[in-house]
């Protein structure tokens, strides 16, 4: 089973009922190479594909345009782990 990225904006997502094709547009990327971001998959080239700074701002400017109270690491940093938070 595939982990599931980005939960968040996927939750904004559903209740905006916004899809796919919905997000590509809004970051100008086309539907394909939105799918690979939102599952972070691997480029041609062996290259994890993710969002932008400009596209993360984007997608956080539609949503706050919404009314939600998000972040750009609220969105795309979900399951980022530091390793401040691992003990010695």
């Amino acid at each position: 089973m595939k982990s599931l990225y980005y939960s968040y904006l996927r939750q904004l997502m559903a209740k905006y009922g916004l899809n796919k094709g919905d997000i590509a547009k809004l970051i100008g990327k086309s539907y394909r190479q939105t799918i690979k971001k939102l599952n972070r998959e691997a480029s041609d080239a062996g290259k994890v594909v993710l969002f932008d700074v400009n596209e993360a701002g984007k997608v956080a400017a539609f949503f706050k345009s919404k009314g939600e109270n998000v972040t750009i690491d609220m969105l795309f940093f979900d399951n980022v782990v530091s390793n401040e938070s691992i003990s010695a």
